[in-house]
């Protein structure tokens, strides 16, 4: 989603950005979405939105856990022994 707006706001006694979004891209499901976002670490802490009926419903995020490092190794393809690979680039 794209966002078309953005403003500062406070959520539980700590400042949040919060982002409007461009619903369109689902269709008829949403009229509005909105990401709040933690201005101290830009994780989200709170999502809404709104359906066609006018009913708005809440997520609030919490217990956030980050991974501190990622080994490189991760993210490198490992074939697997008996399977056929087809490079589609």
């Amino acid at each position: 989603c794209k966002a078309t707006a953005l403003k500062k706001d406070s959520w539980k006694s700590a400042s949040v950005y919060v982002l409007t979004l461009d619903p369109s891209k689902y269709g008829k499901d949403f009229t509005a979405m909105e990401v709040w976002l933690s201005a101290s670490d830009y994780s989200p802490v709170r999502l809404s939105t709104t359906d066609p009926m006018g009913n708005v419903t809440w997520y609030d995020i919490s217990n956030i856990r980050k991974m501190q490092k990622v080994a490189d190794a991760e993210f490198k393809y490992k074939s697997v022994k008996g399977v056929d690979e087809v490079d589609m680039r």
